[in-house]
């Protein structure tokens, strides 16, 4: 049975301020035995996103050191120790520095996902079957990074004024949008084949590839009608 609550005991909800000699299961810490809140908190629902990020982030580094992508492999550890970084910032309140990962600061690395093909000679992708189970995982990380950085705004959001204002931990929520820049960086790395030791990517990369710079040709005349 469910502890019952009462007047006196170690623990303390946060909002209502029951206590409980025993921690209820169905509730968690937020941050101590005095702030025990139901485990559907936005801020418990988004460290279990950060929880199921560092999972696929593992994941992607054992598909990757199967492959043989050894460079990989230290990269994506460099992601998944920042990943683990955030979570404790969360729980502490401890401020997040702006993300520097490969030796590229956060600006670089949003800027280098913005021309992945003059970089690299991939275009804005398509993940595709062919491109093998590192991608595939790669990609499921960055889709969970996604995740866990709308959770992080929807737990913290603006402390005051209107929505559009910076959320209440924009730390946290820029450190995992420059993670989620950075895997689709390192998939258009794979994909172009920069990692010595690992296996290159069958058939062609398919996606979405920008307009060349410069003005646009001018729209051909319509065709003459035949006056006859």
């Amino acid at each position: 049975r469910p502890p019952a609550a009462g007047s006196g005991g170690r623990f303390a909800a946060l909002d209502t301020g029951e206590r409980f000699a025993e921690k209820p299961d169905h509730l968690t810490h937020l941050r101590d035995d005095a702030s025990l809140v139901p485990k559907t908190h936005p801020r418990i629902v988004a460290r279990g996103k950060l929880d199921l990020l560092q999972s696929a982030l593992l994941d992607a580094q054992v598909a990757a050191d199967t492959d043989g992508a050894a460079g990989l492999v230290g990269e994506l550890g460099e992601i998944l120790e920042l990943a683990r970084a955030l979570v404790g910032a969360e729980v502490t309140g401890r401020a997040v520095p702006a993300p520097v990962l490969f030796g590229m600061g956060a600006d670089e690395i949003r800027d280098a996902t913005h021309h992945t093909q003059e970089l690299y000679g991939v275009p804005f992708m398509y993940p595709d079957v062919r491109q093998g189970p590192v991608v595939a995982k790669l990609t499921m990380a960055r889709a969970i990074a996604r995740e866990a950085e709308v959770a992080t705004l929807i737990a913290f959001p603006p402390a005051g004024g209107l929505i559009t204002a910076p959320p209440a931990r924009a730390d946290l929520a820029y450190a995992l949008n420059r993670i989620s820049s950075a895997l689709y960086l390192l998939t258009c790395r794979y994909v172009a084949g920069l990692y010595p030791g690992a296996s290159r990517p069958l058939g062609p990369v398919r996606g979405w590839k920008p307009n060349p710079p410069g003005p646009k040709p001018p729209k051909p005349d319509p065709p003459k009608k035949d006056p006859t």
